[in-house]
């Protein structure tokens, strides 16, 4: 089964509207990373700093398990799902994604 069997018409149109004004850049950049990736999960490990790692609770079960896995052995992380929201959670649900980067920032602003 696909991710997007369960759309209604309306969500599937919406998506497609997003997805056509996203630049075709962008989605060559994206396969480019997707090719090229590598672990840089030790290399944020051994910069100590503060780290927020979020996404969306209906966002794809890899970046899930990914970021969960992450969170799990970056002792500096803040890890925070924003209910509602998918892999653009920041578009899904814009004030659940500002209020967690807003808390994570507050002891630096």
């Amino acid at each position: 089964k696909e991710q997007y069997d369960d759309f209604g018409p309306e969500e599937l149109q919406e998506r497609r509207a997003h997805w056509a004004r996203t630049s075709p850049d962008a989605y060559v950049g994206t396969l480019y990373g997707l090719r090229d990736k590598r672990n840089t999960l030790p290399e944020l490990i051994a910069l100590g700093k503060p780290m927020l790692i979020i996404h969306g609770e209906r966002d794809e079960k890899s970046i899930s398990d990914e970021s969960a896995a992450a969170h799990k052995v970056m002792d500096s992380s803040t890890y925070h799902i924003v209910p509602d929201a998918e892999h653009f959670a920041h578009e899904d649900n814009p004030a659940d994604f500002l209020a967690a980067v807003q808390r994570f920032l507050e002891p630096w602003v």
